[in-house]
C-alpha cells in the first residue's frame, strides 16, 4: 500500500470467497489462510484488534462463525473466535518496511 492508494470497502458476502486485494470485506467473504487486520468483534463498532503495525490474524475455519487467530500472541481467545461473517476486516498486512527503507539510509 502506497500513499494515494484508494481503499475499497465491500458489503455482499457471497457463496465463494473471493480473492481479497486489500480492501475491507466482511470476514464471511473471505477464504480460510487470509491473513487479515484490524477487525471489529462488534459489528458497526470499528476496528478493536490488530490495529499497529506488525500485528495480524489469519482467518482459521468457517461455518457458522468464522474464526481467527491473533498472529502475535498464537493462541485463541473467546473474542475472535467468534466472529460473525458480517464482521468487517481489513485485508492488509500493515508494518514497518515502507518506514524503514525510508528512515534507514
Amino acid at each position: 500500500m502506497k500513499p494515494g492508494d484508494i481503499i475499497c470497502s465491500h458489503v455482499d458476502i457471497p457463496t465463494i470467497p473471493v480473492d481479497p486485494k486489500g480492501d475491507a470485506y466482511p470476514i464471511g467473504a473471505l477464504p480460510v489462510g487470509t491473513i487479515i487486520s484490524q477487525f471489529e468483534i462488534k459489528p458497526g463498532k470499528g476496528a478493536l484488534f490488530c490495529r499497529t503495525a506488525e500485528s495480524s490474524a489469519t482467518i482459521f475455519r468457517r461455518g457458522k462463525y468464522v474464526g481467527s487467530k491473533l498472529n502475535e500472541e498464537l493462541n485463541f481467545t473467546s473474542l475472535t473466535d467468534e466472529l460473525g461473517d458480517e464482521y468487517v476486516v481489513f485485508v492488509r498486512y500493515v508494518g514497518f518496511a515502507m518506514y524503514a527503507q525510508k528512515h534507514t539510509k
